[in-house]
């Protein structure tokens, strides 16, 4: 539902509990912070995502693209606004 916050603490708590979080949890978070139309954090969480050594595929530049169209934002996300 875009609870950016809830989803970031959860996995917090899976990196301090030496769980590496896979592909599909940053997808999840990257579609929590489009729901959330928080564009910056998408970007941040899709950084991280490069950081721990995996590589995006479809479904996260999906996530990526509807965060910036949920904005708006003609340049980045196809210029959808939100409905």
């Amino acid at each position: 539902c875009g609870d950016v916050r809830g989803a970031e603490a959860l996995l917090q708590e899976m990196r301090r509990g030496d769980v590496r979080p896979d592909l599909y949890t940053y997808n999840a978070m990257l579609a929590a912070c489009s729901r959330a139309k928080d564009c910056h954090r998408a970007e941040l969480w899709l950084s991280r995502l490069r950081e721990d050594g995996l590589e995006a595929d479809a479904m996260t530049y999906g996530a990526l693209i509807e965060a910036y169209a949920q904005v708006g934002d003609v340049r980045r996300g196809g210029g959808r606004p939100a409905r």
